[in-house]
């Protein structure tokens, strides 16, 4: 059975005709994204011609954008699910039917998801322009699309809980931004700052192993290491290789020699979306369990 509040999201929201003039706004946009860095890109090559082995850069540039639209939008979706209702005194009218609070909240971050693929689908014929030049497969794309769709689940359960916990929608955006940009631009820090104090052991991997786990939690780092992964760059993933197999070396016995082994097998972005599932649950759980029932309710 279709969840009740996800129907009724469809019915109505995503029928808007904003929905259908965001999708045409971004579409535009990403499309004038892509003629920038072709311009770009083939202005910096010998008689203004483009390489195709620079359409990885393209193809990079335009995941990127599209991962960081995810990331503002998602919030102005979600960050009035349960404090939007509530101020339009609309919450107490859902709590007395019979649905759970977890299929209203469940409801909720299907509907913003529901949207964001639209956007993303929409932008797909903008995406084609890498399979013109070849280079990327179809599962490149498909396989990003799917880790922006867990990204954009992880926010959209962040930006839910804090509308749970807060009574305008505006005061859950604004901590939404502040979670993310902690577990990108603040985690970036934290990790910079552990490598360096870190140096002095380097020599027993375990600056690597903290970079690792540490860097496991940020979504644009996860980014860098699924794009090594679908273009066999190795970029991103050989810089984990390097601090321990590098002038140092590390040990090859010992506890931390076989963590190091097999992190070597495990690619940053499987551990993140690792994290971002386990996050995505948790906040749901989290967020059905403070929605108070209307007394005498099921």
């Amino acid at each position: 059975m279709i969840n009740p509040v996800f129907r009724r999201e469809t019915r109505t929201t995503l029928r808007s005709w904003k929905i259908f003039a965001a999708m045409a706004v971004y579409t535009a946009i990403l499309t004038i994204v892509a003629g920038i860095t072709i311009s770009i890109i083939s202005g910096n090559s010998y008689n203004y011609s483009f390489d195709p082995q620079n359409v990885i850069a393209l193809y990079i540039v335009l995941m990127a954008f599209q991962n960081l639209i995810v990331a503002i939008i998602v919030p102005s979706l979600t960050a009035g699910a349960i404090s939007g209702e509530r101020e339009r005194q609309t919450l107490d009218l859902m709590l007395l039917t019979k649905m759970s609070t977890t299929n209203i909240v469940i409801g909720k971050l299907l509907s913003s998801l529901l949207t964001i693929l639209l956007i993303i689908v929409a932008s797909l014929p903008v995406f084609s322009i890498v399979f013109y030049y070849g280079g990327i497969s179809p599962l490149n794309v498909f396989g990003m699309t799917a880790y922006t769709l867990l990204f954009a689940a992880m926010t959209g359960s962040i930006s839910i809980f804090f509308s749970t916990i807060t009574k305008k929608t505006i005061v859950s955006t604004v901590w939404t931004y502040i979670i993310l940009l902690a577990i990108t631009l603040g985690n970036l820090v934290f990790t910079m700052i552990g490598i360096f104090m870190f140096e002095n052991m380097r020599s027993t991997g375990l600056d690597t192993i903290f970079a690792y786990f540490s860097f496991s939690t940020n979504p644009g780092a996860a980014f860098l290491s699924l794009v090594d992964t679908l273009s066999n760059a190795g970029f991103f993933n050989g810089m984990f290789e390097n601090m321990s197999y590098g002038y140092y070396g590390y040990p090859s016995s010992g506890v931390i020699g076989f963590i190091l082994d097999i992190l070597y097998h495990i690619p940053i972005w499987v551990l993140n979306c690792v994290f971002m599932s386990g996050v995505t649950a948790f906040a749901v759980f989290i967020s059905s369990r403070l929605i108070k029932p209307v007394k005498g309710g099921k």
